[in-house]
């Protein structure tokens, strides 16, 4: 399974190895200084959060059961 994070609530990923994140999807809107970031990205676990299904949907991405999320409050 591929966890999923939110990095700084502006970026949808899977932490692919430590701290290594595939970028699925991010957002101008809330930050992010590019839609074309490239595909894999190295980021600090401290500016990241497990995602929640709750995340796939506000990011418009399609979850898939290989995605590990948390729970939403």
């Amino acid at each position: 399974m591929n966890k999923a994070v939110v990095y700084r609530e502006h970026t949808l990923g899977l932490i692919i190895n430590g701290n290594t994140m595939q970028v699925l999807k991010a957002s101008v809107l809330r930050g992010a200084t590019s839609t074309q970031q490239q595909g894999v990205v190295m980021v600090n676990e401290a500016d990241t959060r497990p995602a929640t299904r709750e995340d796939f949907c506000s990011f418009r991405v399609h979850w898939h059961p290989d995605y590990q999320v948390a729970k939403a409050n």
